[in-house]
C-alpha cells in the first residue's frame, strides 16, 4: 500500500512539473514579441536618468512603453507614432484583409490606427511631406532640439532635417500660393483628395478647387532682384536651396547675399483683353498676381480677373545715370521686368541698374491686387 501511495505522489509531482512548461510552450514567444512604435533616437539628459526605468527588453517595460537605447542606457520610454493616416484607405471588398484596431499601439511598427470605410485599420500613414528649412537655428538653441535618424522618429508631421544642429525633428515647409481653379470635373478622378496640407506630397498643397479640396503644385511664381542688399544686411536673410523653402509667396534668390528668401518682383502694367466666350475659357483665373505663373500678371479684362502677360516696358532710359559714389543706392537688374512699376533695366556708369525713363509717368503697384496667399 505504501508503495503504491509512493508511485501516485511521484507522479503527481512529475506532472505538476511538465504542466507549467507545457502552457508556455503553447504561446511560444508571444509575451516577447517587439512592442509597435519607434524608439526617441535620444531620451532625456543624463540629469534625468535616474527617473528612467532599466530594461532588458520591450515586454520588461509597462503599457506601450518601449525599451529603447538612450543617453540613459537601455530604458522605458513611450514610442513615437507620427504621421497622418491617408483620408480614405480601402473599399468595402477589402476590408477583410485589414487589421482592426482601437489605437495606434495595436498596429505594429510605424502603422497607425486610421479611420476608414472599413472603420478603424491599421495602415501605414502618409509619407511626410514638405521641405525642410535649410538652417535651423543657431548652436545656443540646439539644446533644445530633439534629434533624429529618420522622419517617423519625428512627432506629427515633423520631419527630421539637416540642420546647423544636426539631424533635428522641425515642422516642414508648405509655402506657394494654391491655383485659383484646378482641372475639370472630368480629371477630378485622378486627383489626390485631401483635409490640410501634410496630406500632400513634396511641395503640394490642399487646394480649393472645382474637384474640391485637392493635392496641387503650389505656384511660385515672378522676378528674383538680382542684387539686395550688402553685407551688413545678410545676416538677417533667410538662406535657401530652393523656391519651397521660402515662406509664402517668397521665392530662392542669388544676391550679394548669396541665396535668400525675398518677395519677387510683379511689374508692370496689365495688358488688355478683348474676345467672346471662346476667347475666355482659354484664360487662367486668378484672384492676385501671384497665382499667375512667371512675370504674368492677374489682370481685370472683360473674361474677369485673368493671367496675362504684361506690357512691355516703354520709355527711354537717361543717357548717364548718377556716378559712381550714388551707384550703392540703385537696383542692379538683369532686365526690364526686375523692376518694380514702370521703372526700366538701364546701362549707366553704375552698370544696368533700374531707373525711371523719361516720359513714362511713375507707376509702381496700383494695378496688383491684394495678396492674401494662405500658409
Amino acid at each position: 500500500m505504501e508503495g503504491r501511495l509512493a508511485s501516485v505522489c511521484a507522479l503527481i509531482l512529475i506532472l505538476g512539473a511538465i504542466g507549467p512548461s507545457d502552457t508556455r510552450s503553447s504561446v511560444p514567444g508571444n509575451h516577447l514579441r517587439p512592442k509597435s512604435g519607434v524608439c526617441p533616437r535620444l531620451g532625456p539628459q543624463p540629469l534625468m536618468c535616474y527617473k528612467r526605468q532599466r530594461c532588458t527588453s520591450d515586454h520588461t517595460c509597462p503599457g506601450v512603453d518601449k525599451c529603447c537605447n538612450t543617453r540613459c542606457g537601455h530604458v522605458c520610454i513611450r514610442p513615437v507614432k507620427s504621421g497622418l493616416c491617408p483620408l480614405l484607405i480601402t473599399g468595402p471588398l477589402d476590408c477583410s484583409k485589414q487589421q482592426k484596431c482601437t489605437n495606434n499601439y495595436q498596429c505594429p511598427g510605424i502603422n497607425k490606427c486610421c479611420n476608414s470605410q472599413c472603420g478603424q485599420v491599421c495602415v501605414r500613414p502618409i509619407a511626410k511631406s514638405g521641405v525642410c528649412p535649410r538652417l535651423g537655428p543657431g548652436p545656443l538653441m540646439c539644446y533644445k532640439m530633439h534629434r533624429c535618424n529618420s522622419n517617423y522618429q519625428c512627432t506629427g508631421v515633423q520631419k527630421c532635417c539637416n540642420t546647423r544642429c544636426g539631424h533635428v525633428c522641425i515642422e516642414p515647409v508648405k509655402t506657394g500660393v494654391c491655383p485659383l481653379l484646378g482641372p475639370g470635373p472630368l480629371a477630378c478622378s485622378n486627383l489626390q483628395r485631401c483635409n490640410n496640407n501634410f496630406q500632400c506630397p513634396g511641395v503640394h498643397k490642399c487646394c480649393d478647387t472645382r474637384c474640391g479640396k485637392v493635392c496641387i503644385k503650389a505656384v511660385k511664381s515672378g522676378v528674383c532682384h538680382r542684387l539686395r542688399p550688402g553685407p551688413l544686411m545678410c545676416y538677417k536673410m533667410q538662406r535657401c536651396n530652393n523656391n519651397y523653402q521660402c515662406r509664402g509667396v517668397q521665392k530662392c534668390c542669388n544676391t550679394q547675399c548669396g541665396y535668400v528668401c525675398l518677395r519677387p518682383v510683379k511689374s508692370g502694367v496689365c495688358s488688355s483683353l478683348r474676345g467672346g466666350p471662346l476667347v475666355c475659357s482659354k484664360q487662367q483665373r486668378c484672384n492676385n498676381n501671384y497665382q499667375c505663373p512667371g512675370i504674368q500678371k492677374c489682370c481685370k479684362t472683360q473674361c474677369g480677373r485673368v493671367c496675362l502677360p504684361p506690357r512691355a516696358k516703354t520709355g527711354v532710359c537717361p543717357g548717364l545715370g548718377p556716378g559712381p559714389l550714388l551707384c550703392y543706392k540703385h537696383q542692379r537688374c538683369n532686365g526690364d521686368y526686375e523692376c518694380s512699376g514702370s521703372q526700366r533695366c538701364c546701362n549707366t556708369q553704375c552698370g544696368l541698374v533700374c531707373l525711371q525713363p523719361w516720359g513714362v509717368p511713375i507707376v509702381h503697384h496700383q494695378t496688383v491686387p491684394p495678396v492674401s496667399p494662405k500658409e
